[in-house]
């Protein structure tokens, strides 16, 4: 992962605005691979999270965003440890 946008992460453009407004950051994140192939590898690896265009789901999802190396994830309710063995798993 080169890069991760989160409002929760004091480097990511709006965080202090998150910060002084919002009581919580939200189950969304971003984030940049490398490259065009870690990202193909990514997406043949991941398991748990599923590669689904939608939001509002229960389930972990994640898509690619349009023309680069960014894949958009939507956290689910899945156990906090599935979810990150699954994400290593597939970026490893």
């Amino acid at each position: 992962v080169s890069r991760t946008y989160y409002p929760g992460l004091p480097s990511s453009p709006g965080h202090e605005i998150a910060r002084a407004q919002w009581r919580g950051y939200g189950g969304m994140v971003s984030f940049e691979t490398a490259d065009e192939s870690v990202m193909t590898r990514f997406f043949e690896r991941i398991e748990l999270c599923k590669p689904w265009v939608s939001l509002g789901d229960v389930g972990s999802l994640v898509v690619h965003q349009g023309g680069g190396n960014r894949i958009r994830m939507s956290v689910g309710l899945e156990d906090t440890d599935d979810i990150i063995k699954d994400l290593e798993q597939a970026l490893a």
